[in-house]
């Protein structure tokens, strides 16, 4: 079973949900939180189980304003090779509701909207690439060949995303939901109380 992550700047939190509860149950502070090196730099992640229900910090995801009026959803598609191929039109649905503010939510809901766009687009320009780099090649792998160059057109937009995340996101797998937080204070909040629900190594 996963273990439970949180990654900040090029270092990845860890909170030990086992010595919270304990911590929690006599009513003694968290254990420190234990930094080790990850690949993800700009984003401070925090991993719970999928069939667990997200408690959120009472404050906007994006501005941090006490008491937000709004929600924002966030819709996601289990990850994997197939999902990734049909650009997340396979796989089980996953869907959270994350405190905004109005103004913060429908900002979230366009970005969401525009990388959706940005994407597709993108990979119908790679597709038109490879047909024309490809039209005259009939050797074998072909269609994987042509698979590549669309996805090198794609690389500038993987990490622009890396680099520049959203104020929230999330990554679905099989038994798991990865919350991509891009203000690390709120993340650590969010997994303060959500160590029951993070993913544990027993």
């Amino acid at each position: 079973m996963c273990a439970p992550v949180a990654s900040t700047g090029q270092a990845l939190a860890r909170i030990d949900a086992r010595s919270y509860r304990h911590a929690n149950s006599n009513h003694l502070p968290l254990d420190p939180v234990i930094v080790i090196p990850v690949s993800m730099p700009m984003s401070t992640d925090i991993k719970l189980r999928r069939d667990a229900e997200p408690a959120w910090p009472d404050r906007c995801v994006c501005c941090g304003r006490e008491e937000p009026s709004d929600r924002v959803r966030l819709r996601a598609m289990t990850s994997g090779w197939a999902n990734v191929l049909l650009l997340g039109g396979f796989g089980r649905r996953y869907t959270a509701h994350a405190p905004a503010c109005w103004d913060c939510a429908r900002r979230v809901r366009l970005v969401r909207w525009v990388r959706t766009i940005v994407t597709w687009c993108l990979t119908l320009v790679g597709v038109f690439l490879a047909m024309k780099i490809m039209g005259g090649y009939r050797g074998p792998f072909r269609k994987w060949f042509a698979l590549l160059v669309a996805f090198v057109c794609l690389t500038p937009w993987f990490f622009w995303q890396v680099f520049f995340p959203p104020a929230i996101d999330i990554t679905v797998a099989a038994e798991s939901v990865d919350f991509e937080f891009k203000d690390e204070d709120y993340a650590f909040e969010f997994a303060q109380l959500n160590a029951e629900s993070m993913c544990d190594d027993d």
